[in-house]
């Protein structure tokens, strides 16, 4: 079987070969994927749960569904782990050494497989 043509014949679909210089790009507008998100203006890595009140978590509230509000399955404990541990890796990529003021655990952890001799 030979190639169909999608193009109709005759037709030039081509525009004429004028070069015009390159315009500078208008300012992207929408979301900045490279940003780092914020909340009330303080980085989301940088957010102490903490200084919230209780009224203003309803994933606490009685009946609420946590999956709600975090995602892949996050608790509120798992997620101030998971800042930490952000926090950890932004500070090592920057060049400098972090200590972390409180211990990361594992967000997703299984036991060591127990091996016997």
């Amino acid at each position: 079987n030979a190639p169909r043509n999608l193009f109709k014949s005759g037709q030039n679909y081509q525009k004429g070969s004028t070069i015009s210089p390159a315009k500078p790009m208008p300012a992207a507008k929408g979301l900045d994927i490279e940003a780092v998100g914020t909340i009330n203006g303080t980085p989301v890595y940088e957010f102490d749960l903490t200084s919230i009140s209780t009224d203003e978590m309803p994933w606490r509230k009685p009946g609420a569904d946590i999956n709600d509000y975090f995602n892949y399955g996050f608790t509120e404990e798992t997620w101030k782990a998971y800042c930490e541990k952000q926090k950890l890796l932004r500070s090592e990529a920057a060049g400098g050494t972090a200590v972390l003021p409180t211990p990361v655990t594992k967000i997703m952890s299984s036991p060591a497989p127990v091996t016997q001799k």
